[in-house]
């Protein structure tokens, strides 16, 4: 998964500073790479794309995940009925969790609804993206 490999690509640079605003400023510049990444492992998963409305960089955020680096985005899908996700990548650890926070319609998108389904049994209510069958 492309995903995984743009993660540790800003890992390995994030790692290489030693100044918080460097640091800050690498995370910024991957945004798009990493988001356009996630984007086509969601793709090719769940057959629909993603628009990105927001992200976030989390870092040196004690109220985060025992503050570990991070970025937030927020998408929908590109489709009839978008659906909202949450995604989470965890740079410190490699991980994409995804998070639907919209209704999936009853019709289409089989595969998405049933993620949303098995969230609901989830107690940390996220999926890591490489784990989705």
């Amino acid at each position: 998964m492309r995903s995984y490999e743009h993660l540790n690509a800003v890992s390995r640079k994030v790692n290489s500073f030693e100044k918080d605003s460097d640091v800050i400023e690498a995370i910024d510049d991957y945004i798009p790479e990493l988001f356009d990444s996630i984007s086509s492992d969601f793709s090719s998963h769940f057959g629909v794309s993603l628009n990105l409305e927001k992200s976030h960089v989390c870092y040196m955020d004690q109220t985060y995940r025992q503050s570990a680096t991070g970025v937030i985005f927020e998408a929908i899908t590109i489709s009839k009925v978008p659906v909202k996700l949450f995604i989470e990548c965890l740079i410190d650890h490699s991980k994409v969790w995804l998070k639907v926070k919209s209704p999936v319609p009853r019709f289409g998108m089989k595969k998405l609804r049933k993620l949303a389904k098995s969230q609901l049994q989830n107690p940390e209510d996220h999926t890591e993206l490489r784990n989705l069958n």
